[in-house]
């Protein structure tokens, strides 16, 4: 989140018809999903979802530029 977009599993469709009920990515062909990026959007431009997946389309297909994310598991609530 924040200023980096994230490319999700998720391929992107206008709605949430047909989605998995049990939160499993929607999978195909078609554009992913993008979250965050916040930062690149002017305030004018609002937040909408359209908006990051095109930048997202545009801004990595011709990128050399790759980042890792670590992620580690949350200890269970006591």
């Amino acid at each position: 989140m924040g200023s980096a977009n994230e490319i999700c599993a998720d391929v992107w469709v206008p709605g949430f018809v047909g989605a998995p009920a049990d939160a499993r990515p929607r999978t195909g062909d078609g554009p992913r999903v993008v979250r965050g990026g916040a930062a690149d959007l002017y305030p004018w431009q609002g937040g909408d979802e359209w908006l990051l997946l095109l930048l997202a389309a545009t801004r990595y297909e011709h990128t050399q530029f790759t980042a890792v994310r670590p992620v580690a598991s949350l200890p269970p609530r006591n």
